[in-house]
Parts: structure tokens; sequence; C-alpha cells
């Protein structure tokens, strides 16, 4: 395993409650750690809010938010703190691969948000629940959200080899191709391929939806005529 090395941490404890005597308590944390450009970034378990985004920069950095859905007293904040602890996003390094594990306790529930920075050309392995977005990846994405919705933004000129399925739920995409109901009341299924050696999308999701959205390319600003 290779050094993982924290570049900041920072705890904030927000005033979310308009009573100043009982308020939430958040901590947000920021990470960097190393991977390679073309690496394979698995995410498991029940994660909340995560968006994956692309990069040019090397290596991974990652943006933890908690908030606890109880509300402490300010003599009480430390339960709250104690709380939080138990839940965690835990990396572990195999070669090419980083593995972020998402564990949390049924009781006291608390809310995460996480926002991961990786390389553009990173391959992703998603599986487990919540609300996922997945922000210009340009390497092989496998996504299985059972409880949650999976929205993929993509390059309108990138060539794609879709295959998506929502069992309780539906699919909707920008680009070309049919969606289908995989059953006569329930269900969407949506698969097309575009261009030479395209990028392979498998989205899967139970109880939710999968959006796949066109990101447009920003146009060239028009010359300036010079003044007659």
């Amino acid at each position: 395993m290779q050094k993982i090395a924290a570049i900041g941490c920072c705890f904030s404890f927000l005033l979310l409650a308009e009573d100043p005597a009982l308020q939430p308590v958040q901590v947000t944390k920021t990470e960097h750690m190393d991977f390679p450009a073309d690496g394979l970034l698995r995410l498991n378990g029940d994660f909340g809010d995560v968006t994956i985004e692309g990069w040019d920069q090397p290596g991974v950095e990652i943006t933890t938010k908690k908030t606890t859905q109880q509300e402490f007293a300010t003599t009480a904040r430390q339960a709250g703190e104690a709380n939080l602890d138990q839940v965690r996003l835990t990396p572990e390094r195999h070669g090419n691969e980083l593995t972020l594990t998402v564990t949390q306790p049924r009781k006291p529930r608390s809310y995460l948000d996480a926002h991961i920075f990786v390389p553009r050309r990173a391959r992703l392995a998603v599986h487990g629940a919540g609300q996922l977005y997945i922000d210009d990846i340009a390497g092989e994405i496998q996504a299985y959200v059972r409880h949650g919705t999976i929205v993929l933004h993509l390059p309108e000129q990138g060539h794609y080899d879709f295959d998506a399925s929502a069992k309780w739920g539906t699919v909707n995409s920008d680009f070309p191709g049919e969606v289908r109901r995989r059953h006569w009341f329930i269900g969407h299924s949506y698969a097309d391929q575009t261009g030479a050696n395209p990028q392979k999308l498998h989205l899967r999701a139970g109880y939710g939806d999968i959006v796949i959205l066109r990101s447009k390319a920003p146009q060239e600003p028009a010359a300036v005529k010079p003044a007659s």
C-alpha cells in the first residue's frame, strides 16, 4: 500500500438551525492521495451524495462533509462529534486500484456529502446506495446503485457504448438511441453505441433513475473585426 497523504483537514461547526441552542454538528475534511492517470477507483457502501469529477491533475482529491441529523446543544457538541466519527470513508490502495469504502451506523444516522476529483482517464466501479453524480470521466464506468439516482455528464463529441437499466425507475438520455420499458409497467433500459473505440458505460439502478446528460463544448468567441 502506498502512502496516503492528507493535505488538509478543516473542521467547521456551522449554525444550521434558527435556534442557536440546538444545532446540527458538521465536519469537513479534504485529503489528497496518489493515484495513476488510468487507475481504477472503486466506491462501495451507502455513500449518501457523491460527485466524482474528472480533472487534469495527478492523484485524487476527496472532500467530505458530514452532518448530524440530530441537533445538539452547545454543551453537547462532543456527542455530535462522536457520532460523526463513526461515519467513515476508508481508502485502501493496491497497485493501480484505489478502493473507497463508506461505513456508518444505522443509528444515529448522519448525512455524508463527498466530492472526489480523479484523473479524467480513470476507470470507475461503484456499488452501493445514494445519489451518484459523475462528470467528465473518459475511462470505463461501471455503476450499480441499489437505491438512489445516477446522473452522468458526458462531452457531446465523445464515442460511447451505453448499457443502462433501471429496475424500478426510468432511464433518460440526451444521446441518440431508444429507451425501452423492461416490463410492461416498470423499469427502463437503454443501449446504444456510437463511433469506434467507444467508452464503455455499464449503469444499473435498483430503486431510482438514471440520467445521461450531454455536456456541450464551450464555443470559441467570434473574431473581432477591426474598426473601419
